[in-house]
């Protein structure tokens, strides 16, 4: 790819709960053996009341840069594991703030090492920042959990509001896929609700034959929507059951004005989206045989055969599909 694509975030609130540690790195075969590291989440809540909670995963920390230099997030981390305070802990007063610069990644994994890949969106990495109080936070609102990205959007999808299912209002989805830092390509979806904005991309004429490269900006939510549903009784008054849905959406409220020239050779071409898709299923193959290997060593102790997953060569008939 000829540009680099951006992806960033910012979450900032008080830390709701966390499950960081300091271990080392046990493979015998790596360079890094025997070697100290951070692994672990955060949870911050990035309002007042608590209830819009953002989980940030954290890989692989290490006390110093590849440059050699002492590493801020590494002593930032190791400072909350030591000292850190909690909403579940200590009470929403006394939690530890943090702004936390981390981007849009993917899971991927293979359950019990099946065949149906599972890739869950999540915050992950980025530079750790401990606030001295909460006056230091940004105002309450979207400068607490907003982010920016490049996408390309191949699919867009109209959604009506159902209190059933806990769907409060008409909004508009956009598939497609971001990258990361190395431009590796991360199927996305993303959620539009401003009237204009969900005008703006349903007129704008995308399908997978014909997608938008574009710039997007918005706000992340993470919350827990209750749904009440009465059941009717033979006698007396109707039971209300009260049903949980979590919500995660990267909202959309803002788009370049004018879109990137997707084809052009110095700005992203079919070409660089079919090698970066052939890529992506080298790498799935490797997850899959690691997860098969894994359940196979922890329920029977034998060898795992390697899945036989075919790279994408070229494109896909009828455009691009993520």
């Amino acid at each position: 790819m000829a540009r680099t694509n951006k992806n960033t975030e910012q979450i900032a609130g008080r830390i709701y709960t966390h499950d960081l540690s300091i271990r080392k790195v046990e493979r015998k075969d790596s360079e890094n053996y025997g070697k100290e590291f951070i692994n672990g989440t955060i949870d911050v809540a990035t309002d007042d009341a608590g209830m819009n909670v953002i989980q940030v995963h954290y890989t692989y920390v290490t006390p110093t840069t590849k440059a050699g230099k002492g590493n801020p997030s590494y002593n930032a981390l190791k400072q909350i594991i030591e000292n850190g305070k909690t909403i579940m802990n200590d009470g929403l007063d006394q939690a530890t703030c943090v702004r936390l610069t981390p981007s849009i990644a993917l899971n991927d994994f293979y359950p019990q090492g099946g065949d149906e890949l599972v890739s869950t969106p999540r915050h992950e990495g980025g530079f750790v920042t401990i606030l001295r109080s909460p006056a230091e936070l940004p105002a309450e609102g979207q400068e607490r959990n907003k982010f920016e990205c490049d996408v390309l959007i191949t699919n867009v999808e109209y959604v009506e509001k159902n209190e059933d299912r806990g769907i409060e209002e008409d909004y508009v989805k956009l598939k497609g896929c971001v990258f990361n830092f190395r431009n590796d390509i991360l199927p996305m979806t993303f959620v539009v609700r401003h009237p204009g904005a969900m005008n703006y991309f349903e007129s704008a004429g995308i399908d997978p034959s014909n997608p938008m490269y574009t710039g997007i900006r918005g706000y992340i939510e993470n919350r827990v929507v209750k749904i009440e549903k009465e059941v009717e009784s033979a006698f007396g008054e109707a039971a209300v059951d009260i049903v949980e849905r979590r919500v995660r959406n990267w909202v959309v409220n803002h788009a370049n004005k004018i879109p990137y020239d997707f084809g052009a050779e110095d700005i992203l071409t079919p070409a660089d989206i079919a090698k970066a898709m052939e890529n992506r299923n080298v790498m799935l193959a490797e997850v899959k045989q690691r997860s098969v290997e894994y359940y196979q060593n922890q329920n029977q102790g034998n060898a795992a055969t390697a899945p036989s997953v075919t790279p994408v060569s070229g494109i896909p008939a009828g455009g691009f599909k993520f």
